[in-house]
């Protein structure tokens, strides 16, 4: 039997709601067959069902705020209207204690994509033309249908706000943000098409503060992801004692804790090393029936505790490995990560990631040629590192593993903002100078635009 749930025991819950259940209103009820996003104490929305008023996606909300929202919810969708913008029609309102609106079930739909980002920058500057601002600006608030049309949707995130066209850029560079380094937009295309919508020609100038702009959002984008990867989220799962720290992505963290429950037992068969070192060892182990890779940054001395006060190389792997994974950046997915020792007196930490099977660089180079894909892959990453404005620090061929058919960069312990150039040496240093490698890799990096010194 399905459950039966009134407004206001929905706004008196702070636990996450689990469909199908009765939604019972003051005038009516429906049936809830999804949660699309549940904010506690303030917001619904779901997928229903009713015999009365059809199927459709439901905004209820409840708090001493509901009204508030509710009108906001309302403007936003007149603005949409307004701006031109296709949106999700309202089927019924009602206001009350629990206001809520029902907007139509649209059929067959995805969010959008880079494939779409001209399409989503004249939206934004059709808004931003009708004297809107979109205040939040991500790809679950845009909704491409089967016939390619995008659909906006949230009107709670619609402002009133007038913006000249330079001063729009900043939320163009936000909504741009919004997808992979590796699937960033085209820059000067999306810059044309928000244009259009503003009736001002295109314009270089503006392009380039636009790509300075994006950059900065990504960042921000980045950091934010960063500071919620060291503490319980929905993403993420901590655990503290006297002793030690942990983190884990929530999804993995069973997996996690059977590693970090006795992490140095792991270390203990030779033959699972895969790389002995005095700051690092690298081990393979098997957990679950699944093969990973466990790194352990080593305390060999009090010199190097010391060192460890300032500067936790296990906790920078961690968030280099998610830095690069959140940017689209191939690497080893790391899971979990492991401080033991008082803050102020470090002991060894851990990092545990999935394992990366395949060839490194070296080893496909090792013949003294290097085939097209190979080298364009390369050049991709070198590439992406470069607009995300990051260098890796040790772009040496062994780290990097070609892995089910994608070129992996690993070791991504020194990964930091600038130093870009030194990259591009270093990689070039893995091949003799006139040797076909190097010159194959030098070709790809300047047909990628990438600049690199005389040699």
């Amino acid at each position: 039997m399905t459950r039966s749930l009134t407004w206001r025991e929905l706004q008196a819950s702070s636990h996450e709601l689990q469909a199908p259940f009765n939604l019972v209103l003051d005038d009516g009820s429906f049936t809830v067959v999804e949660i699309l996003r549940h904010l506690p104490g303030r917001r619904l929305t779901a997928g229903v069902a009713d015999p009365a008023r059809g199927e459709g996606v439901l905004k209820l909300f409840v708090g001493t705020r509901a009204m508030r929202d509710w009108q906001r919810a309302r403007r936003g969708q007149e603005a949409f209207k307004r701006a031109g913008v296709q949106t999700t029609p309202v089927v019924t309102e009602k206001a009350g204690d629990a206001p809520w609106l029902l907007f139509a079930r649209l059929g067959s739909t995805r969010h959008a994509d880079a494939a779409d980002s001209e399409q989503l920058a004249g939206i934004l500057g059709r808004l931003h033309h009708a004297g809107y601002s979109h205040t939040d600006l991500h790809v679950g608030n845009f909704l491409r249908d089967q016939d390619g049309i995008i659909h906006c949707i949230d009107g709670d995130a619609i402002v009133p706000r007038v913006y000249t066209v330079e001063g729009g850029l900043p939320e163009l560079a936000i909504l741009l943000a919004q997808f992979p380094v590796s699937q960033r937009p085209d820059v000067v295309r999306s810059l044309a098409a928000y244009l259009h919508e503003r009736h001002t020609p295109p314009d270089m100038l503006l392009a380039q503060k636009l790509d300075t702009l994006l950059r900065e959002a990504m960042h921000r984008r980045v950091q934010h992801y960063l500071d919620k990867a060291m503490r319980d989220c929905t993403d993420f799962v901590t655990g503290r004692s006297a002793s030690s720290r942990s983190v884990a992505r929530r999804e993995t963290a069973t997996v996690f804790d059977q590693f970090a429950a006795e992490p140095e037992r792991w270390f203990q068969s030779d033959g699972s090393v895969l790389k002995p070192g005095n700051s690092a060892t690298v081990v393979q182990v098997v957990i679950g029936g699944v093969t990973l890779v466990a790194k352990r940054y080593n305390i060999t001395g009090t010199v190097q505790r010391l060192r460890r006060i300032f500067k936790r190389r296990g906790k920078d792997a961690w968030r280099n490995g998610l830095r690069l994974a959140f940017l689209g950046i191939p690497t080893a997915k790391p899971l979990g990560l492991l401080e033991t020792g008082p803050r102020w007196w470090p002991g060894p930490a851990y990092v545990l990631m999935e394992q990366l099977g395949g060839r490194d660089l070296a080893s496909l180079t090792s013949n003294g040629v290097i085939d097209r894909f190979t080298v364009q892959e390369l050049s991709a990453i070198v590439g992406w590192f470069r607009m995300a404005g990051l260098s890796h620090g040790d772009f040496k061929s062994t780290n990097f593993v070609l892995h089910e058919g994608r070129l992996h960069v690993i070791d991504v312990d020194a990964v930091a903002v600038g130093g870009e150039r030194d990259d591009i040496v270093r990689l070039l240093a893995n091949w003799p100078v006139g040797s076909p490698v190097r010159d194959a890799v030098r070709e790809a990096l300047l047909a990628a635009g990438i600049p690199i010194e005389a040699g």
